[in-house]
């Protein structure tokens, strides 16, 4: 009896810690993917930095940017050492869907975009809102 005790005490532990492994690693890439934001004082434009990283993109040789905001024309995204990423210029005071086309092939969402809102293909386009 003690040795089966010992063995769910153990499973317990094992389970908590793997708990508290995904939980940090799940704030880590948020983190990394979190879109950028820098509003400009002189115009009614926002800067915003879209990111989609390594792991979210590992075997990816190209992802593009499509949105709302260029009548959903890809925008090629340049490749860094931690994945892709694109700056682009944005109207204030309206809400741009997009999302990642990764090899042409596979559609991602952005985990940090400010909402999301269902699309005509049964599935959801990211929102950052400004």
């Amino acid at each position: 009896m003690i040795g089966s005790e010992i063995t769910i005490l153990f499973a317990l532990r094992v389970i908590f810690t793997l708990s508290i492994f995904i939980v940090v690693l799940t704030q880590i890439i948020q983190k990394i993917m979190a879109l950028k934001k820098k509003f400009l004082k002189s115009k009614p434009i926002c800067k915003v930095s879209f990111q989609v990283p390594g792991p979210m993109a590992a075997k990816a040789k190209k992802v593009e940017l499509v949105g709302s905001f260029n009548n959903w024309e890809p925008i090629a995204m340049r490749k860094v050492k931690d994945g892709f990423t694109r700056t682009v210029d944005l109207e204030t005071g309206a809400a741009h869907e997009f999302r990642y086309c990764v090899n042409g092939q596979e559609w991602l969402n952005d985990t940090e975009a400010d909402a999301y809102v269902p699309n005509s293909f049964s599935t959801e386009n990211s929102v950052v809102q400004l």
